[in-house]
């Protein structure tokens, strides 16, 4: 569900067209993710900007918050509601009627019962590292 190289994270859902909830909080020291999450990994990431941006892989960018600094933070990832919001989006789509009025799926999701959810614990741990100007 969750992957990335340092400067990219991704989240990945199991299902295309619900909205999920996405919460970016900052510790001193991250907590350790709830025992009611479906999973958790540890994740870090580096922003020489101390701008992060969401993005959607198919849509292109989504919002932008700005860090307390530029530097590396590390921490969790954590979700849930995942197989529910996937479990309503195959069941919802199997049983819709192929003559369906126009907007009865856009309704569904919208009424969807669970929001998935996925919430990033992190923690400053450093500067970033310098950028060699030789490597540009």
């Amino acid at each position: 569900m969750v992957a990335g190289n340092g400067y990219h994270l991704y989240l990945l859902s199991l299902q295309p067209d619900i909205s999920v909830q996405i919460t970016i909080r900052i510790w001193d020291t991250p907590p350790t993710p709830p025992a009611g999450a479906e999973g958790h990994t540890t994740i870090g990431l580096e922003s020489e900007t101390g701008i992060l941006i969401i993005g959607q892989l198919d849509r292109g960018p989504a919002d932008e918050i700005t860090l307390p600094r530029p530097g590396v933070y590390e921490g969790h990832a954590w979700w849930t509601n995942c197989q529910a919001a996937a479990d309503y989006y195959d069941t919802t789509l199997a049983r819709l009627p192929d003559d369906s009025p126009d907007g009865r799926l856009t309704e569904a999701w919208n009424n969807c019962p669970v929001t998935e959810r996925y919430v990033l614990d992190l923690a400053y741990v450093r500067e970033p590292e310098p950028v060699d100007d030789e490597d540009l």
